[in-house]
């Protein structure tokens, strides 16, 4: 039996695009797709179409539409992303703290049970893993005590400072020992950390950091231990294209936000089928959701969405009759 698949509202259009969230959410839900997660940039967009209320006030109204349309749709929000550059600062006034808590409470209101936190990305000379730790395990608390309950998940990047590999993301998760901590896989942060860079061919040949010897490891967890990841995102990656360099961010993530597309097309560079068996043989059995960013986002056309979702769903169909999951 297939399992239920989301999709990304961020991957059926960018908001300064002019592709609003509820229009996506209908997109996605004719296309087929069972559940959505809600990227906050797609929540505020809305929030800011609502007037006469605060900011925070907007966001929760913005939460409430959404909420109301997923039901009419029969679409499940199971998580809110991504809080960026959270923990860790050594200058303790970056700490969001207050900002965190209301995601929380957006996630409750859009009925998620889940959201995420990718690790750092700042430098790393202002940084402190030990009081990334203290962050996380303050935020988890709180999320954990939350009604209803929301729980955390933390996401390794390939562009992330402290924290860049899944095994990295098991120790610093098992340091903050707390239950509400779970951990976000996605299949783009394995290839383009392991697999191939912007400016290197692909490669699986066996290695000390190579992708083929990390599955391996990844392969031989119980799952038991493969409970610790609830969430698996699915994107592949195109070629590099240098105009998508910008001095200000590594090519890694511009890479990311600009050219993975859908698993099982033909233009994809890694090898999907390897990463997503490696995950499955762990025990897996958590949520699948396709998480894409391709150029098209950034057309204003205004049947981008329908298009996008389409053409995640015929992935997902493709990677159902290439992978038994």
């Amino acid at each position: 039996m297939v399992p239920p698949v989301a999709i990304c509202s961020i991957s059926l259009g960018r908001p300064h695009a002019g592709h609003a969230l509820l229009k996506k959410m209908r997109a996605a839900a004719k296309a087929g797709f069972q559940a959505m997660e809600i990227t906050f940039v797609c929540l505020e967009d809305l929030a800011l179409t609502i007037d006469g209320l605060s900011r925070d006030d907007q966001l929760r109204e913005a939460a409430r539409r959404a909420k109301a349309l997923a039901d009419e749709l029969g679409l499940e929000l199971i998580s809110l992303a991504p809080l960026m550059n959270y923990e860790g600062h050594k200058d303790r006034s970056l700490l969001r703290f207050s900002e965190a808590k209301l995601w929380v409470e957006l996630a409750g209101i859009l009925g998620a049970s889940m959201f995420q936190i990718p690790a750092c990305m700042h430098a790393e000379e202002t940084l402190d893993y030990d009081l990334a730790v203290q962050d996380i395990r303050e935020i988890s608390a709180y999320a954990a005590e939350h009604s209803p309950p929301v729980q955390v998940l933390y996401e390794f990047t390939s562009f992330s400072t402290l924290i860049k590999t899944w095994q990295d993301t098991i120790a610093f998760v098992r340091k903050v020992d707390h239950p509400n901590l779970k951990i976000c896989l996605d299949t783009y942060h394995f290839g383009s950390l392991l697999f191939s860079t912007p400016h290197s061919p692909p490669s699986i040949n066996p290695g000390p950091n190579d992708l083929a010897n990390s599955l391996k490891e990844l392969s031989s967890l119980t799952p038991e231990e493969s409970k610790i990841f609830p969430l698996f995102q699915l994107s592949d990656a195109m070629a590099w294209q240098d105009k998508y360099h910008d001095p200000e961010f590594p090519d890694l993530m511009m890479w990311s936000r600009n050219l993975r597309n859908p698993p099982f097309e033909e233009e994809g560079l890694f090898p999907m089928v390897e990463i997503i068996e490696a995950v499955k043989k762990a025990g897996f059995s958590g949520r699948w959701s396709i998480e894409t960013f391709v150029p098209e986002m950034l057309e204003k056309r205004d049947d981008v969405p329908e298009e996008l979702a389409a053409r995640a769903w015929k992935s997902w169909t493709r990677l159902n009759e290439a992978i038994t999951l």
